[in-house]
């Protein structure tokens, strides 16, 4: 059942507007908290972009002389172009991760309904409304639908990988078979095109397929998306000699953020993301607030063994799920995550990548364990605003 026929049979498509629209309205009020060009990233976006409006070609719009930055992906940049080429100013570029934005908000509610009768959940019921909140409504997505970053694109092109990788292909005609793995490749390639992780969603998409015995369907989505991006991984060989860029090779093996041997490194990451960074991605009741509050009254060990069970609590929801049906999202989360354990920085907007499947994966856990769903639904919309 597609999620437009799931949504009429509901009758509830003023619910999804309505809360669209507080989720818009909280972006559009937080348009303006951050000035472009406030982290490294931002600023050379913009200067990329800057800089391929003018003609100058993909180097930094300061320094035209300075080598070119193939570290740097070209798809935001060639949208900060675009956007500059019609006219638009830097506060005009604004409108990129809004836009980005609401498209997510519409793809996080398809499927967050494919997914939650996994998790023996009524897709039409509140738990549909409370998925979508702790989505729209996280601290991180609303900062980031006003920042010209590629946090918000990644999210919605990661969804719409999700959405388009169907559980079940039984009914599905040859023509639409074709035309979902086509719209699968583009949004896989468009994804590595504004973040370089996104060849882990390539990879976890590529495997999740080649166990559900669609071989074939594995093979041209993989070859498709090598082909969209071969245009982009051969230039950047050609004028740096490394095929993503000096520039990873140097952080790879860079000390970060972990003071560890390299070699440990997955394990202090893992540590920092299970107790700290994850936790304080999906619930802002996680963050300065709390550890203030804990700090007072001298429980600040006490924070990372509650983040861990936050962690626990995602990990029992993806085995629950696994255990019922066979889903694409554990094997995209395992490939990010793997990613994020194996590179030296880590930040909470690192984790933000896998957030919808980490919400799935809490809620699937807290119906399970609670005998009266509604005091659960509660307390997680408590934390949720806290």
């Amino acid at each position: 059942m597609t999620g437009d026929k799931t949504s009429r049979r509901c009758g509830t498509w003023w619910l999804l507007v309505a809360l669209i629209a507080v989720c818009a309205a909280a972006y559009i009020v937080n348009l303006g908290a951050l000035q472009i060009g406030q982290h490294v990233d931002d600023a050379m976006y913009v200067s990329l972009g800057r800089s391929l409006a003018a003609g100058l070609g993909y180097v930094r719009y300061e320094d035209p002389r300075h080598p070119v930055e193939p570290q740097y992906p070209p798809g935001l940049p060639s949208l900060v172009a675009l956007v500059l080429w019609l006219g638009g100013d830097l506060t005009a570029l604004r409108v990129i991760p809004f836009a980005f934005t609401l498209i997510s908000l519409v793809l996080a509610d398809i499927y967050f309904r494919s997914r939650l009768p996994c998790a023996d959940m009524d897709p039409c019921g509140p738990w549909r409304w409370l998925a979508l909140g702790l989505f729209g409504l996280n601290q991180l997505v609303v900062g980031y639908a006003g920042m010209v970053m590629t946090e918000a694109p990644f999210i919605c092109l990661t969804l719409a990988a999700l959405v388009l990788l169907t559980p079940d292909d039984e009914g599905v005609t040859r023509s639409r078979q074709i035309a979902r793995s086509v719209g699968l490749a583009l949004a896989l390639a468009a994804a590595v095109l504004f973040r370089t992780a996104g060849l882990a969603l390539v990879v976890g998409a590529a495997v999740w397929l080649m166990r559900r015995g669609r071989r074939a369907e594995a093979l041209a989505v993989t070859g498709l998306t090598a082909l969209l991006l071969a245009p982009w991984l051969i230039y950047q060989r050609l004028v740096t000699g490394h095929w993503f860029g000096a520039g990873y090779a140097v952080d790879v093996v860079g000390q970060g953020h972990s003071s560890w041997p390299i070699i440990l490194r997955p394990i202090d990451n893992l540590v920092q993301y299970a107790t700290k960074l994850l936790p304080e991605t999906l619930l802002p009741f996680f963050g300065q607030r709390v550890e203030a509050l804990f700090s007072r009254f001298s429980l600040t060990p006490l924070l990372p063994a509650l983040g861990a069970t936050v962690t626990v609590a995602v990990i029992a929801g993806a085995i629950i799920c696994a255990r019922r049906r066979s889903l694409p999202d554990a094997w995209i989360a395992a490939a990010m995550a793997l990613l994020l354990l194996a590179w030296p920085y880590r930040y909470t907007r690192f984790a933000l990548t896998i957030l919808p499947i980490v919400i799935f994966y809490l809620l699937t856990t807290a119906t399970a364990l609670a005998p009266r769903r509604r005091g659960v639904l509660y307390a997680l919309a408590g934390l949720a605003l806290a």
